[in-house]
C-alpha cells in the first residue's frame, strides 16, 4: 500500500497507512475520521456542522429518540435511575447502515464517573445505546450523551 497524506477520492471509505506521519488514517467519504497512533485513537471532531443535531428524551430514560444525522448530542430524561441499573434506548437514525460503527460517550450530566454509556447494537436505520449507573446510589440526572456514525464499507 502506497503511503499517502490525502484519500484517493473525494468518496474514498477505508484505511490508510499515513507513514510520514507515522499513522493509520480512516476515511469515510473523502473525510478523514480519525487516526491511530503511538497516543492511540482519536477521532477527528470537525464533522461538517450541518451534519449533527440535539434531541431530547420525551419521558424516561429509556425513551427511544429519532435524530438524523452522523454526529450528535442526545440529553436524556432526568428520571431516577437506580443504582448499578442500566437502561438501553434506540436511536432512530437515517444515515446508520448494518456494518457502521457508532461512538458514544457521555458528555455531562452528574458527577465525573457517574454514569457510562455505550453503543449496545447497531441495525440498519437505527442504533441503541446502554446508559449505566456506576454510582452506588440512585441518580436523576439529564445526561448528555455525544455520538457519531462511523461508516463502514
Amino acid at each position: 500500500m502506497a503511503n499517502r497524506s490525502t484519500p484517493t477520492s473525494p468518496t474514498h471509505t477505508g484505511w490508510h497507512l499515513d507513514g510520514p506521519n507515522s499513522r493509520l488514517s480512516f476515511y469515510y467519504q473523502g473525510t478523514r475520521v480519525g487516526h491511530i497512533d503511538a497516543n492511540g485513537l482519536t477521532v477527528v471532531t470537525d464533522l461538517d456542522q450541518s451534519d449533527s443535531g440535539s434531541v431530547t428524551q420525551a419521558t424516561d430514560k429509556g425513551t427511544g429518540v429519532t435524530l438524523n444525522n452522523r454526529a450528535g448530542v442526545i440529553t436524556t430524561n432526568n428520571a431516577a435511575l437506580a443504582a448499578a441499573a442500566e437502561v438501553t434506548f434506540t436511536v432512530t437514525n437515517s444515515t446508520v447502515a448494518i456494518g457502521d460503527v457508532v461512538a458514544c460517550s457521555v458528555r455531562s450530566g452528574g458527577t465525573s464517573g457517574e454514569y457510562l454509556a455505550h453503543t449496545s447494537a447497531v441495525a440498519a436505520g437505527s442504533f441503541d445505546i446502554t446508559l449505566a449507573n456506576m454510582s452506588g446510589s440512585s441518580a436523576s440526572d439529564a445526561v448528555l450523551i455525544n455520538f457519531v456514525v462511523l461508516g463502514v464499507q
